[in-house]
């Protein structure tokens, strides 16, 4: 089994010819670290035992994602996540006193206040991506065939973008 990419549904060949079009892919897994990597490490090891060959973009202080694995090669940004350990366990604290004594609207500001902090740091590393011409011309000399991301994150929406590339969500 491969992975199949067409531009119009209605132009599938039949199985019998598809499984000869693609034997392997190559992948490129542009993840949410933490709770979002353990379902997608699932499917990046079944891509992996089924012969893909697959790439993982992971920050340098990853909690979930190893730099070293079996089922992937880690492709590992010289910069942080900003998601450390205090930054977590601040959130988590402010979060549980809310809970316990907030408001609604205390918890809804929380929200609006992490969603906030999420897109700007989100920004900022689609900014240190894009601005290193090395990194850019290595994803573009790896020829993926196709992106796997968090919908969560922009990155990977925009990398398939800026290699016109077929993207795939798991969320």
């Amino acid at each position: 089994m491969g992975i199949y990419m067409f531009s119009k549904l209605d132009k599938l060949p039949a199985y019998s010819e598809r499984k000869a079009i693609v034997l392997a892919g190559n992948v490129l897994v542009v993840p949410l670290d933490g709770s979002h990597w353990v379902n997608m490490k699932i499917i990046v090891e079944e891509l992996h035992s089924r012969g893909h060959s697959v790439s993982v973009v992971r920050t340098s202080d990853s909690w979930y994602i190893k730099e070293n694995s079996p089922f992937y090669t880690a492709i590992t940004l010289d910069m942080e996540s900003g998601f450390g350990e205090e930054f977590i366990t601040a959130f988590i604290d402010k979060l549980l006193e809310i809970q316990r004594n907030g408001s609604s609207w205390a918890h809804f500001q929380l929200q609006m206040e992490i969603n906030s902090i999420l897109h700007k740091k989100g920004a900022t590393l689609i900014e240190h991506i894009f601005d290193n011409k090395h990194l850019m011309e290595s994803l573009r000399d790896a020829k993926y065939d196709m992106v796997l991301t968090d919908p969560v994150t922009l990155l990977g929406v925009m990398i398939a973008r800026h290699f016109d590339l077929p993207l795939v969500f798991n969320g």
